[in-house]
């Protein structure tokens, strides 16, 4: 078998009880069978409390009722697992014991990701200024999936080689990386149902000296503040009718507020915002976030051929993140610092990664703004 795995996949450690954001509330936590008979066995009073807190829902999946305060039954005072703490870290069910890691599978191989929904992992992340390594592994384990398109997956793997390598390019800013990544994968999707070869596309985007002269065809000398106000008001309102995190939900409905009441001086007020986001916020950081997305979910779904929708999922995300602390800044007068930038995306992950439904509410009402174009796109991520 082979996998991918993200260099910082083995050195993550939980920080427990000082987590900014515990991911024991808020979520559902499921039971896994060998969990579920492991509890019911426990003897003594912890034992009886552990049993009197599972309930089985419809499907007939144990889970940990959460209080009324949205919190695991069994955290602490001090955000620490009472669990863990009585019983041992092989005592975790499967949820608890492999998050904040997810492994998926796409053709022969494993992918082997942390996700930043989890705030220590977005720290190490997003803080880490060397070039994100992918770490190739094979074991003797067979793989036996047999019916795999192993010409089309191995085209859609080049893909994603060339991509993780343009998105790292530094010899050129972030947004003309990106704004390169949109025009390859716009091209290569456009060309596979009509049967033509990529190879000599992505020849081109496998030399910088070459796709230099795409991005100076593409970008724009003047940012397109338009644009983003349209995906910032869809996006906001897609959210707050689908949310179920407090802290984001109070965060929009101030971003809205001050939408409303700035119209006419906004398109000024955020040029200067976005100028201020340029300034402060280091270009490794944000492409530590392009090249983390870009390996979570480029390859999960190529079996739909919906690789133009994986892009749009990392521009969508990319972008509200900017335009979220941007208006963050104008709304409070203080530019957000990098913890504040690292909730930010934890928080938009819980949203986006954890919940498909969530994810699809935003991307239908882009597709009904015709806002999924490359046209558009380009001007968004400018």
């Amino acid at each position: 078998m082979k996998m991918l795995l993200m260099d910082a996949f083995t050195k993550f450690e939980c920080i427990g009880g000082v987590c900014p954001d515990t991911c024991c509330i808020g979520w559902n936590i499921y039971i896994d069978p060998h969990s579920m008979k492991n509890y019911r066995s426990v003897p003594g009073k912890f034992g009886e409390e552990l049993c009197g807190k599972i309930k089985i829902n419809d499907r007939g999946i144990g889970y940990f009722e959460l209080d009324t305060k949205q919190r695991c039954p069994f955290l602490n005072e001090e955000n620490w697992c009472r669990i863990y703490r009585e019983l041992g870290p092989d005592a975790l069910c499967t949820t608890c014991r492999d998050y904040p890691r997810i492994v998926y599978q796409a053709g022969d191989i494993q992918f082997a990701v942390l996700t930043i929904s989890c705030p220590e992992v977005g720290r190490m992340l997003l803080s880490g200024r060397e070039r994100q390594k992918i770490v190739f592994l094979e074991d003797e384990r067979k793989c036996d999936i047999n019916h795999t398109d192993w010409g089309y997956f191995n085209e859609i793997i080049r893909v994603y080689t060339t991509l993780h390598n343009v998105l790292q390019e530094r010899q050129f800013r972030i947004r003309e990386r990106l704004s390169a990544s949109l025009v390859y994968v716009w091209q290569v999707y456009d060309s596979i149902p009509k049967g033509v070869k990529t190879e000599k596309l992505t020849e081109l985007f496998m030399n910088p000296d070459l796709y230099a002269n795409v991005i100076a065809d593409v970008m724009e000398n003047r940012r397109a503040i338009t644009e983003k106000i349209k995906f910032i008001r869809i996006y906001v309102n897609a959210i707050l009718k689908t949310s179920v995190i407090p802290e984001l939900v109070s965060e929009l409905h101030r971003i809205n507020d001050y939408l409303s009441m700035n119209g006419t001086q906004l398109e000024d007020m955020l040029e200067k915002a976005f100028s201020a986001f340029d300034e402060r916020v280091e270009e490794t950081e944000q492409e530590q976030l392009l090249v983390y997305l870009l390996f979570r979910h480029f390859m999960e779904n190529y079996m739909d051929h919906s690789l133009w929708d994986s892009m749009i999922f990392l521009s969508m995300f990319y972008s509200a993140y900017r335009c979220i602390t941007v208006m963050h800044f104008l709304a409070e007068g203080e530019f957000p610092d990098f913890t504040w930038r690292v909730l930010l995306a934890a928080r938009m992950s819980r949203q986006f990664e954890h919940s498909s439904g969530i994810r699809k509410v935003v991307l239908d009402n882009m597709r009904e703004e015709e806002m999924e174009q490359l046209g558009y796109q380009l001007k968004l991520v400018n």
